[in-house]
């Protein structure tokens, strides 16, 4: 029966969300600042972010560029810091801006974790410069890119970590960082499968005929 069950299980359909993302990078450090979290240049990292657009609102309604912003403990970008109540994330995508005199598709995601009583911001940041048809729009539907689609300049990775020495509105108050900044070496987005409502009701009416089963064979 259990082998069975896996079976149905494997064979379950899956449908691709529309709201939910991954992206995957990997690269290597080439600058570090104090003791920067143990990095040394030439350290490889890699990584998987998740991003949840249900989790946060476009507050730029320009054309061609969108702002999603949550300062809360929603944690719609996750996959750097652990999930807590002082999580603060955002994305910006830009759709055809300029950078360098030229035309390009941007983005800046950021998985940032405010700290303690005094100003402290544990941040991760990826900056992206991609292609300038990379993306047809600022919406999350288009939100797809690669390897293939940077450009030669402009694309980094940032972990750093900032805080005062005294309270804010204490004075005086010295600004500390430490901070590892890496090249981009790899990067992909992708939507992440999730079971359709009706697998999850087929899931649930196989289980409960499983466990009536195994009741029966006791």
């Amino acid at each position: 029966m259990s082998r069975k069950f896996l079976l149905l299980v494997l064979l379950i359909p899956l449908h691709v969300s529309a709201h939910l993302y991954k992206v995957e990078y990997s690269g290597t450090i080439i600058t570090a600042h104090h003791d920067a979290f143990g990095y040394a240049v030439g350290d490889k990292v890699s990584g998987t972010l998740t991003i949840d657009f249900l989790k946060a609102v476009d507050k730029d309604p320009t054309e061609n560029t969108a702002w999603f912003h949550s300062p809360t403990s929603d944690n719609f970008i996750s996959g750097f810091h652990p999930q807590s109540e002082n999580s603060e994330d955002v994305l910006l995508i830009n759709d055809n801006t300029s950078f360098n005199s030229e035309l390009v598709d941007a983005l800046h995601i950021g998985d940032w974790l405010n700290q303690g009583d005094r100003f402290s911001r544990f941040m991760f940041d990826l900056i992206v410069i991609l292609d300038s048809n990379t993306f047809s729009s600022d919406a999350p539907e288009d939100f797809s890119f690669s390897t293939e689609n940077l450009r030669a300049s402009g694309t980094w990775g940032n972990i750093q970590r900032i805080w005062h020495n005294q309270p804010l509105g204490s004075t005086p108050a010295q600004l500390f960082s430490e901070q590892a900044i890496f090249s981009i070496d790899y990067i992909k987005s992708s939507k992440v499968p999730e079971p359709s409502p009706l697998t999850l009701i087929f899931l649930g009416s196989i289980s409960v005929f499983v466990i009536r089963v195994l009741k029966f064979r006791n």
